[in-house]
């Protein structure tokens, strides 16, 4: 523990703030390394899809993590990423997700509806531009512990787009032996 100067201190607030630091520091080493577990098992994760060398981006189909009744939702992803391959995340913040409905007419919406912003608008507005992706191992504990769970679903994904990329890969190669 790190010397503390308690001197102006009573001796029972000085004795009660020691045991809580110790305690406080026991926890933090406890949390320091189960968070470095948790980055070793994603990082060997990470360094298996580069080992393949498939090269195709894939994000999973819905976010990982929604905050603010879904407005804000981060997705897990395998993309290039400042020029490497990584597991990624992309922070998406949505706009117009409010459809303000009456509450006794479920057909009534607001100006903000898809409708009145026009044919093209999704159902929850442009995405922000913070929308980039950023590796995972660079993304809050937080959502690396979200993420955990959702890596069997990313693989699954990385595979079945890499045997999409196989299957073309392979049809031009027979088309083009074909036309010899």
């Amino acid at each position: 523990m790190a010397d503390t100067d308690l001197s102006k201190l009573s001796v029972s607030q000085a004795a009660h703030l020691t045991m809580l630091l110790s305690r406080f520091e026991e926890t933090a080493s406890q949390l320091r390394e189960a968070t470095n577990s948790l980055n070793s098992i994603l990082n060997d994760v990470e360094k298996q899809l580069n080992e393949a060398n498939v090269g195709v981006e894939v994000w999973l189909p819905t976010p990982f993590v929604e905050r603010d009744e879904g407005s804000k939702r981060e997705w897990l992803g395998y993309a290039k990423v400042d020029r490497k391959w990584r597991i990624a995340v992309k922070h998406v913040t949505l706009y117009g997700t409010d459809l303000d409905l009456d509450d006794d007419d479920p057909n009534a919406r607001n100006d903000d509806s898809p409708e009145q912003i026009g044919e093209n608008a999704s159902a929850f507005g442009d995405p922000a531009p913070e929308n980039e992706a950023i590796p995972l191992a660079q993304a809050s504990r937080e959502l690396r512990i979200a993420a955990l769970d959702h890596l069997p679903a990313l693989i699954g994904a990385v595979d079945a787009e890499a045997k999409k990329e196989l299957q073309k890969v392979q049809g031009v190669l027979k088309k083009s032996r074909g036309a010899k």
